[in-house]
């Protein structure tokens, strides 16, 4: 089955959050890498919302045709 939508997300926004504050702690003070990280999680909020309330979210099970003549190595 594998992770939910939800949990994918999360992952993302934390791992977002984590580069975001070893980049901006090289040039900047706490405060600054502070705000940054509150407008990623307002950003991140802020698209799970609108994923949610489209209906567009959901996801297929079914397997992604390759091009012709690429080979699958798994």
């Amino acid at each position: 089955m594998g992770p939910n939508p939800e949990s994918i997300h999360e992952a993302q926004r934390r791992r977002m959050v984590e580069d975001m504050s070893n980049l901006l702690s090289r040039h900047f003070g706490q405060q600054e890498v502070t705000e940054v990280i509150s407008h990623v999680n307002e950003l991140f909020a802020r698209s799970w919302a609108q994923r949610g309330s489209s209906d567009q979210a959901e996801l297929s099970s079914e397997p992604i045709p390759t091009p012709r003549g690429r080979k699958h190595l798994h």
